[in-house]
């Protein structure tokens, strides 16, 4: 299997199901309000937070390996700084307990991780 999957961009992290670049058909429930989790057919996991229907974090976890690993974090520029990631990053911590980050993220990307643990 084929773990790192190339995409456009980390926006794309916010597509409806099914429209995440290179993963293909997915399977979950979507939320108008709240975290709606998609699986794909690799076993890897995509949270996405939802406020009025529209997409506004996103995070993607690898499985599969010796521990979860949160590989993709987005938040939709204009609700940054709201504590969106962090309620997404506790609804993964519920079902992955010993998740870890990717340690290949930008500068802002660190800075955020070393805030949330």
């Amino acid at each position: 299997m084929n773990w790192l999957i190339k995409i456009a961009s980390l926006e794309d992290l916010l597509q409806p199901k099914g429209k995440y670049p290179g993963v293909g058909t997915e399977k979950g429930f979507d939320n108008k309000n709240g975290i709606s989790v998609y699986l794909d057919e690799f076993g890897s996991q995509r949270y996405v937070l939802y406020e009025n229907g529209v997409a506004l974090c996103g995070m993607q976890v690898m499985v599969g390996r010796d521990k979860p690993l949160i590989s993709n974090i987005f938040t939709h520029p204009d609700s940054r700084r709201q504590g969106l990631a962090k309620l997404v990053y506790r609804r993964i911590k519920k079902d992955f307990p010993d998740v870890e980050f990717s340690t290949d993220r930008s500068e802002l990307g660190g800075a955020w991780v070393d805030r949330i643990n």
